[in-house]
């Protein structure tokens, strides 16, 4: 499994701060060429849009929202236990 990494840089007020959080959910990928073509979109110097949270400030990421890796995984799971929900009702 290979996971996308990145770090950055990014000033709020007068502060700095530093952040390594591409997206939420699911960040692992099964082959390299995948998990760069990720990444490909943030090379080393380029200015990025940051997004943080106003509370905390610390907390940061690249993309929000969930990714479709994710929502898939997650109805998926749902289903599942939909699912066994139903067997162990008619059982």
């Amino acid at each position: 499994m290979y996971k996308p990494t990145v770090a950055y840089e990014y000033r709020v007020g007068s502060h700095m701060y530093e952040g390594t959080v591409l997206f939420f959910g699911f960040d692992k990928y099964y082959t390299e060429r995948g998990g760069r073509k990720r990444i490909d979109a943030y090379p080393a110097g380029r200015n990025v849009e940051v997004f943080y949270d106003p509370l905390d400030p610390s907390r940061s990421v690249l993309e929000p929202g969930g990714t479709m890796r994710t929502w898939v995984v997650v109805v998926a799971g749902a289903a599942i236990l939909f699912l066994v929900e139903l067997a162990l009702l008619f059982h």
